[in-house]
């Protein structure tokens, strides 16, 4: 956990200011600099902001080992945080500081680092959290995820704890006996599963997929996909380890899970019935029009393949169990021309003429949406 750091930070943090720049700016700048001890790069220029960005430039990645000066650091300033929001005491903060740098030089070894981009060779480790620091370390990485709207419900995340799980057939037996009960039924609630945090060597455990619930797609002999496009080359994979899809296949042909322990073989295993159910999109105005369009969905969120940094400590696989937006489903999932592409489908049901659409795509020589100039996209969408 860290905080991040804008270009001009240090400059106002010094007592640097323009003329058109109020004066109180340098006294928050000197807050922020005082609650976070370790600053990440935005990747922003005095030339252009980041802030609207997805993702940034300089945004540090999960798998990369760092030297030992900055595992301590990062350390040092994830307990700060959790001094501020009074987890511990500052003698608490103190004592805990000198354990965790007592352990991190009693298992430090040299391995490939990075540093400012490059790999080079250093003194790197890992360091063990208690329960309760990565609860709240997962917590405050929920809360200062700029990406997730639900965010604001960080304070209800609940941590299942899984760092004991060594192999490839344990994570998927327990994650999926897990899942069953975050689900609880439909009342969700909020957890993240933590497996073995990356070693410094390796890789760290994996889930082959984004999601614990992905539709298969199939690449058929003409060139066309069955089911989800975005999905094909998962399934195909998951093929070669030996799953058998339903016959006949579908469009909503669920696929099992996969988990890859960090030096381990690959296990597959599929979810029980509780956790496949799907629910058929439907319109209360078009009811008809809309059985017709066979749309589904499952109603199980699973994200799979989430990474946390907490502390200099990398977790490759933590399964998130949340809530579904609707606009995730409908303007993403079945909408977007690289997964369903059900657009124009849902567009005709519901009373459109997309005649104009059509013709001007035939015409066109042209196979999708996407082959047309961007201002055009926007007027069809």
């Amino acid at each position: 956990m860290a905080g991040i750091a804008c270009p001009f930070l240090d400059k106002f943090a010094n007592g640097h200011h323009d003329g058109g720049v109020s004066p109180t700016l340098s006294g928050e700048c000197k807050k922020i600099l005082q609650s976070n001890m370790v600053l990440t790069p935005t990747g922003c220029t005095a030339e252009f902001c980041q802030a609207g960005r997805m993702i940034h430039s300089d945004e540090p990645r999960i798998g990369e080992s760092h030297p030992l000066d900055i595992v301590k650091k990062e350390a040092d300033a994830f307990l700060w945080q959790l001094c501020q929001e009074g987890v511990y005491t500052e003698s608490q903060y103190k004592q805990r500081c000198e354990e965790v740098h007592n352990s991190l030089e009693a298992s430090a070894a040299y391995e490939t680092v990075w540093i400012n981009g490059s790999k080079t060779v250093a003194r790197t480790a890992v360091w063990t959290q208690t329960s309760e620091e990565l609860l709240h370390g997962l917590r405050l990485s929920w809360k200062n995820s700029r990406k997730c709207i639900m965010r604001s419900h960080y304070r209800e995340l609940e941590l299942c704890d899984l760092r004991h799980i060594k192999t490839s057939k344990g994570m998927v037996t327990s994650v999926i006996d897990e899942a069953i009960k975050a689900f609880n039924n439909g009342h969700i609630k909020p957890t993240v599963f933590v497996f073995p945090p990356r070693s410094t060597a390796g890789t760290g455990p994996m889930f082959w997929s984004k999601q614990l619930l992905n539709f298969a797609g199939y690449q058929l002999d003409d060139g066309s996909i069955l089911g989800d496009p975005g999905n094909v080359d998962i399934t195909k994979d998951i093929m070669d380890l030996g799953w058998e899809p339903p016959s006949p296949k579908s469009r909503w042909d669920l696929l099992p899970v996969v988990a890859m322990a960090e030096n381990d073989a690959p296990a597959i295993a599929e979810l029980p019935r509780e956790l496949r159910n799907l629910v058929s999109i439907e319109h209360p105005a078009y009811s008809a029009q809309f059985q017709k369009l066979d749309l589904k969905w499952y109603q199980f969120p699973a994200l799979s393949r989430l990474g946390f940094d907490i502390g200099g400590v990398q977790y490759t696989a933590a399964p998130f169990i949340g809530w579904y937006m609707d606009a995730e489903i409908g303007v993403r999932n079945l909408a977007d021309s690289f997964r369903y592409n059900s657009l124009a489908n849902v567009a005709e049901a519901i009373g459109f003429d997309i005649t104009p659409y059509r013709k001007r795509i035939e015409y066109s020589g042209i196979e999708s949406l996407d082959d047309l100039p961007d201002y055009e996209q926007l007027v069809w969408l």
